[in-house]
């Protein structure tokens, strides 16, 4: 399952930051949504990539966060859609995959199809940090 551990140090603020979860795993939403809300974030989940992009124009969030399950893969439209959206800012949405696995390969294959980031078995605190740096400006909100 996933980590909740925190380093001794605060956890930055995600108090500006809009997210889209995407995971096909009940559990695996839930705790993101928990753990991104606990944090500050205002968050938004979908079920399926159909359900992400159908959200995209009405959420328009700073980055979308896509966990990786066993027997299942991305599609490079998907990737393709989100990364020529431009959100009502103007920004572009950064990809972001979670992998709850050792798999390597899965990551390998997330990049290659463009996702920003990949992060194994992340704690909140990597994920928080990982978020940040995908999304810089909203930061400074």
């Amino acid at each position: 399952m996933w980590s909740s551990a925190r380093s001794l140090q605060p956890v930055v603020s995600l108090r500006s930051y809009k997210l889209l979860i995407v995971s096909t795993d009940v559990q695996a939403r839930t705790w993101l949504s928990l753990q991104l809300k606990d944090v500050g974030a205002t968050v938004s989940t979908a079920a399926s990539e159909r359900d992400a992009l159908e959200a995209l124009p009405h959420f328009n969030p700073d980055a979308i966060i896509c966990d990786l399950q066993p027997h299942q893969t991305r599609s490079n439209a998907f990737v393709r859609v989100v990364r020529a959206y431009k959100t009502d800012r103007g920004s572009r949405v950064s990809i972001i995959a979670v992998n709850n696995s050792d798999n390597d390969k899965r990551c390998e294959q997330a990049i290659a199809a463009g996702f920003l980031v990949c992060l194994k078995r992340p704690t909140i605190d990597r994920l928080v940090a990982a978020i940040v740096q995908a999304a810089p400006s909203r930061q400074t909100r």
